[in-house]
């Protein structure tokens, strides 16, 4: 397993201290998210490649611009959407493109999946196109898309066949358990999906820093490494919180070096 952070964790800062506090804080990977782009301040994609390239980072992953679909009438900006972040990923000679699901998840069943293959069947053949692979984030109990519980995303891969981004904030929510223990072993959730699994968003609940290693995600990152996960540890911690990084950062280091 190798260490990444995403940049919407320092997303309060411009583009260039953002990088710049990464490289600072010894991180090798990245996961440019799209959200970061300020383009008021003239940030472009290009801005973004310098800076990866002159501070000697690797883009392995990019978090794609959101695109909320409810009804056929919106499939082409959602396109239009979708591609401009795999190009930027294509650019940036990255993996793997993270997306959502923003199909609306109150959609009746056919319009539904009629929304889910034009958009990601569409997105999925320009990626491979272009030497990208995309990988779907598992959604927020609290989200209005489709694909928050296993359930609704085995129908997304029915569909679809793609990777998956596990977020472990957004998994404890999802079942609303009171321990990320419960949440995996209840669910299976990292079993059902270790063969598609190509990123995990790591954080505490709520996006919150993972300031010490608990029993709960000791066992969470101990499944990966016996299921033969060796992709990316994404950190992914609200902005807010920023001035923790580094404790996450060592606690999963410090486990890392332990077990692998």
């Amino acid at each position: 397993m190798k260490l990444s952070i995403s940049t919407w964790s320092l997303s309060n800062y411009p583009i260039q201290k953002n990088i710049e506090i990464i490289k600072e804080y010894g991180f090798k990977n990245i996961e440019f998210n799209l959200s970061a782009i300020n383009a008021e301040a003239g940030d472009s994609v290009y801005t973004v490649k310098r800076l990866i390239d002159e501070h000697g980072l690797n883009c392995p992953s990019v978090h794609s611009e959101g695109f909320y679909v409810e009804r056929k009438d919106q499939i082409d900006e959602a396109l239009f959407l979708g591609k401009k972040s795999v190009d930027f990923a294509h650019l940036l000679s990255s993996e793997h493109l993270v997306i959502h699901s923003y199909v609306s998840a109150m959609a009746k069943t056919d319009l539904r999946n009629y929304l889910l293959e034009r958009i990601l069947g569409e997105l999925t053949e320009y990626a491979d196109d272009r030497g990208v692979k995309l990988s779907l984030e598992n959604l927020s109990r609290a989200s209005k898309g489709y694909g928050r519980n296993v359930s609704e995303l085995l129908n997304i891969f029915d569909i679809i066949d793609m990777g998956m981004t596990v977020d472990v904030c957004h998994s404890y929510i999802m079942f609303q358990s009171h321990t990320f223990l419960d949440a995996f072993k209840t669910l299976s959730f990292l079993d059902v999906f270790k063969d598609r699994i190509t990123n995990i968003h790591v954080s505490n609940y709520a996006h919150k820093p993972i300031t010490t290693m608990t029993s709960e995600i000791n066992r969470m990152l101990t499944i990966l490494h016996q299921n033969g996960y060796d992709g990316m540890l994404t950190i992914e911690q609200h902005p807010k919180c920023r001035g923790e990084i580094l404790k996450t950062k060592d606690c999963i280091e410090r486990w890392i070096d332990l077990h692998i």
